[in-house]
């Protein structure tokens, strides 16, 4: 069992894999305890709006400003807390190819967000007051 230094059990815990790099972008998949199939994402864009939108369906944590769109929302949040299909200790046994993160975002305000990274292979955790920060430490991640 790997000890880890967050709150693993928090709803929103996401478990980033790395498994190709280019020049500009990674690529990989994203695992929450909500959906066994991993989000397969082409770049740091796409990984970003689906943190948002699974944070927007759990609402948690709850934004401190509401997204605007002319496009219809495609999920509305729900009444009930959503089940998870596995638990966080399985999920976060998924491995990336070049390298996994633990990502717990723990607020979302002032229109961003504010939590803790955790680099998998190095045991680093770092935390981050912006989705800027974010993305720096996962590109000086890799």
């Amino acid at each position: 069992m790997t000890e880890y230094r967050m709150n693993i059990s928090a709803p929103n815990i996401v478990n980033v894999c790395i498994d190709q790099i280019t020049e500009t972008e990674k690529q990989g998949r994203m695992y929450d305890c909500y959906s066994r199939e991993p989000f397969r994402f082409q770049n740091e864009l796409q990984l970003m709006r689906k943190m948002e939108e699974l944070m927007d369906w759990l609402d948690y944590p709850q934004s401190s400003m509401k997204t605007r769109s002319y496009q219809k929302a495609e999920r509305e949040k729900q009444a009930d807390q959503p089940e998870k299909v596995w638990g966080c200790e399985e999920m976060l046994q998924e491995r990336g190819v070049r390298g996994t993160m633990v990502i717990h975002v723990q607020y979302r305000q002032n229109a961003t967000w504010q939590g803790k990274i955790l680099c998998v292979e190095t045991g680093e955790t770092q935390e981050f007051f912006s989705m800027l920060e974010l993305l720096k430490i996962i590109d000086n991640e890799f």
